[in-house]
């Protein structure tokens, strides 16, 4: 059972780390089946860089970008099932994924310009949340009120659904690999689908929260240079410190499947980062002046603390642009996370114009 503190941080967008391995072990996660082979091969699991996301994504599906988004297609065949007006600029779709074997959603915010200049392509923000967040995609937007960033409306904002626990990776599943592949639906699919409907260019950066902290300087050390810059809140960003907190179906047994492991853990992948700018940015745990009066010390943000400085230690000894904002006291939850966002979004789209 989840205690009250830790519901309140799940709640919060946290990944409700330290209890983990005891919802991943029991089967708990993403929703879907792991036996079919349909993507996601173990194969591409264990590799450093998947081959379905590949540097950069032909247009030919679709002769010109659609204005709905609906008729365009992966290269595997998923396409958008449906399209959700929320508000004017923003918009969900569901997305029917062979990566997935099912149904997945993401949230698109478009940039004010967007209908506009219908010619226009647009950079790309990926927006990764947290772990057992039960607004999933809709976070950014519900919790964190990124659409009214003024630095936030210069480009499409995708929120892909990623799991209660997906941690952003195809799953090894015993060696099957096969649903869930959360990479595949994110970095093949979703991407080829945004620039084939709706205008994306191939200038993309990505940044995450807890889990999606994880996800955001995963995915850039997995595949560098497909993001102008990478960017964690409160990262979950050294696996190897925490392995009892993750199901074997993610990446294997920490010990016979150390290579799976290695091949995503963030504070491994750091020589692979040194040509992308990094940030990252958390608290210590201690009751800061955003928490509730009389809070106590947070210890998933104090753990999540020490695999940070455990990821600037290493990022910073192979030499990646690193900017770091250890903030001092905070706890795991959102009003952090809001206030970091002028800057870090700031950064994201700074490098992202840096490559127009």
């Amino acid at each position: 059972m989840l205690t009250s503190k830790w519901s309140a941080r799940a709640r919060s967008g946290g990944f409700a780390g330290l209890l983990a391995s005891s919802l991943l072990l029991a089967g708990c996660s993403s929703g879907v089946a792991p036996s079919s082979p349909a993507a996601g091969s173990a194969a591409s699991a264990g590799s450093v860089s998947s081959p379905s996301a590949s540097a950069s994504v032909s247009t030919s599906s679709a002769s010109s970008p659609s204005s709905t988004g609906l008729s365009a297609r992966a290269d595997d065949g998923a396409y958008v099932a449906s399209v959700r007006v929320v508000g004017d600029r923003v918009r969900d779709l569901t997305i029917s994924s062979p990566a997935m074997g099912g149904e997945f959603g993401a949230r698109l915010v478009l940039p004010s310009g967007y209908d506009s200049d219908p010619q226009r392509r647009w950079p790309v923000l990926y927006l990764l949340h947290g772990a057992g967040e039960p607004q999933s995609y809709r976070y950014w937007t519900e919790t964190l009120a990124i659409d009214t960033l003024p630095a936030a409306d210069g480009a499409i904002l995708v929120a892909p659904e990623g799991g209660d626990m997906g941690y952003y990776s195809d799953w090894y599943n015993d060696g099957r690999g096969g649903p869930p592949a959360w990479e595949t639906f994110h970095l093949a699919e979703i991407r080829q689908l945004i620039v084939r409907g709706w205008r994306a260019s191939d200038r993309m950066a990505v940044m995450g929260i807890s889990m999606g902290g994880f996800g955001a300087i995963s995915y850039a050390g997995r595949h560098p240079g497909m993001f102008a810059a990478a960017v964690s809140l409160s990262g979950v960003l050294d696996t190897s410190m925490v392995p009892n907190w993750f199901s074997p179906r993610i990446w294997g047994d920490p010990q016979a499947q150390s290579d799976v492991w290695a091949a995503h853990n963030p504070s491994t992948l750091v020589e692979r980062l040194t040509g992308t700018p990094v940030f990252v940015a958390y608290g210590s745990g201690e009751p800061g002046p955003l928490d509730s009066t009389g809070a106590g010390p947070d210890d998933l943000e104090s753990l999540v603390a020490r695999m940070n400085e455990s990821f600037v230690a290493r990022a910073r000894g192979a030499g990646v642009a690193l900017t770091v904002d250890a903030y001092g006291p905070g706890s795991h939850s959102a009003p952090y996370w809001k206030r970091e966002l002028d800057r870090a979004v700031a950064f994201a789209m700074a490098a992202l114009e840096s490559q127009a």
